[in-house]
């Protein structure tokens, strides 16, 4: 294509034009001709921008960063969270489980030979193995400081997204170089306590936390992280699986470290008890709250419910189960503080028999929840 062609078509064409295309299809339409690849620069991180966890993307995305075009659109983060398999001899290498991320040779595209991607994986081994926490978290830190617009900040094990080939270039064009992928565990918990020590209160604008993974917070709070750190910058907070199981005070300190959340979704990771965890928690500017796999009381449910019900504006129980109470008493005392938070049921809601079990799937449920929740003379639908 012509520079003369170009120059007839208006930028907000272009650009417009860019915006519906897919990530491989926008990629190749910067690189028609370098009026497009200047004119669509400030697209690139349309959907954000994301970090692999090792030493090579730490330096990788500072350099990006330099640039104010793209620096200047970053709106949101996510930090893919991984720890690989190090220190292995080239006969451990060989044979290890997660070679060719647990497939055949023969299904793989892998081109180099055995020599080379032994080399590439001690080179890499001994970059990882060099890495001192405080200095990732220092880096982070210059990154986040590099997005003045950044808005929200997601962390996810690399695992989570590795299935759509076409959206990992770097993790696949490392996978080809080193032939090993790394652990499927979904431990999040190092790699939050680096995150939470590089964001601290320095970033008033980022918002949003997400957290989706496995979160042990007493590892964390235990090895890396000051519970006494208090981020009150977030306003909306998603953690997908809190592990409960001798974590209750930690939990607890976990989350009073976002006093200021107006949104929450808490996933509590069991089967065990998550008895004197919710019932402590104490957000003043609420509006809505998920509570998933909570396994305790009627009342520390009630008590829940009853320190937020003048802020909130919806209250969700998903997949939970009473050790004491049922939920008939529950929901009819919450109903009896005449709220005007919504409050609904998904999921099964276990009761201590079968008998006081909810299905909230059964059809025609929802709404004559709904309207239960609503109108103090309706009558118990189950």
């Amino acid at each position: 294509m012509h520079e003369s062609s170009l120059s007839k078509v208006p930028i907000e064409l272009l650009n417009n034009i860019a915006l519906y295309l897919s990530r491989s299809d926008f990629c190749n339409f910067r690189l028609v001709h370098r009026t497009l690849a200047a004119t669509t620069l400030h697209q690139i991180p349309r959907n954000g921008i994301s970090l692999l966890n090792t030493a090579y993307d730490l330096e990788r995305l500072q350099s990006i960063i330099m640039c104010p075009e793209i620096a200047i659109n970053v709106r949101q983060f996510r930090f893919l969270y991984s720890e690989w398999p190090l220190g292995y001899s080239r006969k451990e290498w060989e044979t290890h489980p997660l070679l060719f991320a647990g497939n055949n040779r023969g299904q793989t595209n892998f081109v180099v030979d055995a020599d080379e991607a032994f080399e590439a994986y001690v080179a890499f081994e001994a970059k990882e193995r060099n890495r001192i926490h405080t200095d990732d978290v220092a880096t982070l830190k210059l990154v986040l400081k590099g997005l003045p617009n950044l808005k929200s900040i997601e962390i996810c094990h690399i695992n989570s997204y590795v299935w759509k080939q076409t959206s990992n270039f770097r993790y696949n064009d490392l996978l080809k170089r080193i032939w090993i992928s790394p652990y499927l565990d979904d431990e999040l918990s190092p790699g939050l306590a680096i995150l939470l020590s590089a964001l601290q209160n320095d970033f008033p604008n980022i918002r949003k936390l997400e957290i989706k993974g496995s979160l042990n917070p007493d590892f964390m709070v235990s090895n890396f992280f000051k519970p006494s750190n208090s981020f009150t910058q977030i306003r909306v907070l998603n953690v997908e699986s809190l592990r409960v199981i001798l974590n209750e005070s930690t939990i607890i300190k976990f989350l009073n470290a976002f006093p200021d959340i107006s949104e929450a979704s808490l996933r509590f990771q069991g089967p065990c008890l998550s008895i004197n965890i919710i019932g402590y928690l104490k957000f003043p500017s609420i509006k809505s709250l998920q509570l998933c796999g909570v396994w305790t009381s009627e009342q520390e449910i009630f008590q829940t419910f009853e320190h937020h019900h003048r802020t909130l504006e919806s209250f969700a129980l998903k997949s939970s189960a009473l050790t004491d109470g049922s939920w008939r008493s529950l929901f009819t005392r919450i109903r009896d503080l005449r709220s005007n938070s919504k409050v609904t049921g998904e999921g099964e809601l276990y009761g201590r028999t079968s008998k006081e079990t909810l299905d909230m799937h059964l059809p025609g449920i929802s709404t004559n929840f709904t309207k239960f929740m609503e109108d103090y003379k309706a009558e118990w639908p189950f």
